[in-house]
């Protein structure tokens, strides 16, 4: 078995020349391929409050009566620890400041 780190012309057993014309071919397929899914709208961008401007996968099915509102980026890590331990766990808000002060868990805040 190769790796996929293998160079393709040995991942597919195909000589250096073969293995050129291949590279080539693939290259702008996947440039059509790019063009094709940003057309679609299957890639978003958005702004990341932490990391700047990022891409993510948009919805992989869509229907005719719904509407794509403006997507929100993904949470950043402990963004939403004190609403969980609260609301889903049960914590009282004098359990979550002790493990707050003791920094057991951090609040992530996004400006």
């Amino acid at each position: 078995m190769t790796s996929c780190k293998a160079p393709i012309s040995q991942n597919l057993e195909l000589s250096p020349e073969e293995s050129e014309k291949y590279t080539e071919y693939r290259g702008k397929h996947l440039g059509r391929e790019k063009k094709r899914v940003a057309h679609n709208g299957l890639i978003l961008e958005m702004d990341h409050p932490t990391s700047g401007r990022i891409a993510v996968p948009g919805p992989a099915v869509r229907f005719s009566s719904f509407e794509c509102s403006n997507p929100i980026p993904p949470p950043v890590i402990g963004q939403h620890t004190v609403q969980v331990l609260r609301d889903t766990l049960g914590y009282s808000d004098n359990a979550i400041n002790q493990l707050l002060a003791s920094r057991t868990i951090t609040q992530n805040k996004v400006h």
